[in-house]
This record gives C-alpha cells, structure tokens and sequence, in this order.
C-alpha cells in the first residue's frame, strides 16, 4: 500500500496522521467565499469536511459571538455627541456577529454562483458532502412502527429507545 506525502511526513515525525481541529482552528471560515483564492478553498473544504465528520452534531449550529466594544469612557462621549441632535440612541447595546454553520459553509462552497464560479472546488465539496451525508446516515430505514409491532410486548428499555 502506498502512503500519501502527508502519511509520510506523519510517520516521519512520530505524530499522528489525523489530528481533531476544533471549529475555532478552521482558517478561513468567516470569510467570503468568493473572496479566497483556489487553494483556500480546497483547504477550506478539507478543514470542514473533517471537522463535520469528527462532531456532526455540531456541524448544523451557527455560533454568535459578541463583537468588542469600545471602553466606556469612549461610548459615552460619542453618545453625547450623537445625543446633540436629540436622537435616543441605545447605550451600550452589545453587538454580535454571527458564524456561517459548516455544514452550510460547505454547501455555499459547492454552489458555483456562490463560490466565484470555481467548478473545481465545487466538485471536492460535493464530494466531501456525499461522505458526509453517507457516515451520518443510517444505513437503515426509519420508520414508525406497524400496528403488528405495537401490539408485540417489548422491554422498557426497548420502549424507551423505540419513543413508545
């Protein structure tokens, strides 16, 4: 079997192959698509599409995180001047900004109109979300139970999983 660079050079190093990035170690997540170039993007799809399969649940939930505002003494001067023409504007409301999901990060990268018409990195991405969708899906089908199923005595247990 032949090793990849990156199989090599982990070996050569004594360190593990995969290492877990935690969400906030994916480089490039907030900016815009259409601003990176090529590269980024498949190194962007790469981060993601590890990060979802190492935690799928959190790879649908968008974080918010509150932007840095400025120190008292600064927003209560720029208040009193704003306050001059009589506007009632808000004191210290905070601020926030919201992170795109990965999951529909991953998915503006496999749009073409989103992700400046790169039809290469739109492949790896929808590739990258076939895997996905085929190592969080349940290789069976769900269903509600039959009646013939109901009526069958079963464990509590049983029940508790079932949702009975």
């Amino acid at each position: 079997k032949k090793l990849t660079k990156r199989q090599k050079k982990a070996a050569v190093a004594k360190v593990p192959y995969f290492t877990p990035k935690p969400a906030s170690a994916i480089k490039g997540i907030d900016i815009p698509v259409e601003h990176m170039m090529p590269q980024q993007r498949i190194d962007l799809i790469a981060d993601l599409s590890e990060s979802i399969l190492e935690d799928p649940a959190s790879a649908l939930t968008s974080t918010r995180t509150e932007i840095a505002t400025p120190s008292k003494s600064q927003s209560k001067k720029e208040n009193d001047d704003s306050n001059v023409g009589g506007s009632d504007a808000p004191i210290n409301e905070p601020q926030y900004h919201k992170t795109q999901s990965k999951m529909n990060k991953l998915l503006d990268l496999a749009s073409l109109s989103t992700n400046g018409h790169d039809s290469h990195a739109a492949r790896l991405a929808l590739l990258s979300l076939l895997a996905i969708f085929q190592d969080i899906l349940p290789a069976y089908r769900i269903r509600l139970p039959t009646e013939a199923e109901m009526s069958v005595r079963v464990s509590k247990e049983t029940k508790k999983d079932l949702g009975l």
